[in-house]
Order: structure tokens, then C-alpha cells, then sequence
């Protein structure tokens, strides 16, 4: 009779063995499972390349449909909404470009563009004619 009892506990000792390990292995899983995860909003929250290259095509944009009368408060504008943008992101935005009128005619324009964040330093200058 004594035998008889010793292998019940030993299938006892599994289940139970089998069990714990099951839940070890269940719990590891949910500790690692938030690695395995892409969070979608970690480009999006400094995204310098992408405000920099926005904010040369709305000065290009601005300047080829823009007329002389009213085209350097648009380019204006542009620069201080982009400087509003940067600085709520904790970037800096230096935009100069030179006189785009002379008189009611286009002239050639010089735009220098230069972003920094704590992670880049971009910079273009580029010219465009009328």
C-alpha cells in the first residue's frame, strides 16, 4: 500500500510542477510583450526632417504662385508660423531670405534655412529666380 501512495504523489508533483512552470512562462511573456511593440507616435514627436522639408516647399510654393504685392508678408507669415511650431517642439529655426520684390517685379531670392534640435543641425540655402 505504501508504494501505491508514493506514485500518486509523484503525478502529483508534475501536475502541479507543469502548472507553475506554465504561469512562469505566461508571465514572461507579459513582461517582455510591451519590447515586441512599434510605437507609432515616436517619429512623429520630433519629426525635424519632416518640418524642414515642409517648410522649404511652402517657401517655394509661396514664391512661385505668390505676386509682388503681397509676396514677402506671405513669406513673412510662413516664418512665424513655422518659429511658432519649432519653439512649441523645443527646436530652433532660423529662416532669412533676401528682398523677393523690386518694385512689382520678382528678383532673384536667396532663402537660408537652418533648423536645430537636440538631435540635428539641418541646413539648406537655395535660390530661386521668378
Amino acid at each position: 500500500m505504501k508504494g501505491i501512495g508514493k506514485t500518486e504523489n509523484h503525478g502529483q508533483f508534475f501536475i502541479i510542477s507543469t502548472i507553475v512552470v506554465a504561469f512562469t512562462l505566461v508571465g514572461i511573456q507579459f513582461l517582455f510583450a510591451g519590447y515586441n511593440l512599434a510605437d507609432a507616435s515616436v517619429p512623429f514627436t520630433l519629426q525635424e526632417d519632416y518640418l524642414f522639408s515642409n517648410l522649404k516647399d511652402s517657401f517655394v510654393r509661396a514664391y512661385v504662385v505668390g505676386q509682388c504685392p503681397v509676396l514677402k508678408s506671405n513669406l513673412d507669415e510662413i516664418k512665424a508660423d513655422a518659429e511658432r511650431t519649432v519653439q512649441q517642439r523645443r527646436m530652433l529655426l532660423n529662416v532669412t531670405y533676401t528682398q523677393p520684390c523690386a518694385g512689382m517685379a520678382k528678383q532673384d531670392t536667396t532663402f537660408t534655412v537652418n533648423l536645430t534640435s537636440f538631435n540635428y543641425v539641418l541646413y539648406d540655402e537655395f535660390t530661386l529666380a521668378p
